[in-house]
């Protein structure tokens, strides 16, 4: 199982085709959503299967462009993987504006041809 970690400030539309594209029965979703978006109007322009999917961590960061509080985001996100009982075999970090140019089946297929 993997844990895609995503970093995310905006564009609610873009994180939908993350999870969509990405989505598979082995592939969880956690998201650290920047405090300076409000997290309730984020999550009303997710389609409903995809917020279905996706775990928002709630100790945010107000995070800033190449500054320290990016890492500080990222740390956030290990550690609430690591701490959830799930057992993942890779942490995999996404922006929230990024977006996956294999499919969830490639990706999968890759890691598990690559195991260790």
């Amino acid at each position: 199982m993997n844990a895609y970690l995503i970093i995310a400030h905006n564009d609610p539309e873009n994180l939908n085709r993350i999870v969509k594209n990405l989505l598979n029965n082995e592939n969880t979703f956690i998201v650290h959503l920047d405090l300076k978006t409000n997290l309730n109007e984020f999550k009303s322009n997710l389609e409903s299967s995809v917020l279905s999917k996706i775990e928002f961590i709630e100790d945010r960061t107000e995070v800033f462009w190449g500054d320290f509080s990016m890492v500080d985001a990222m740390l956030k996100l290990m550690k609430y993987a690591v701490n959830s009982g799930e057992i993942f075999d890779h942490l995999i970090f996404l922006s929230g504006n990024d977006y996956p140019i294999k499919s969830a089946k490639e990706i999968s297929d890759f890691f598990n041809e690559y195991k260790g």
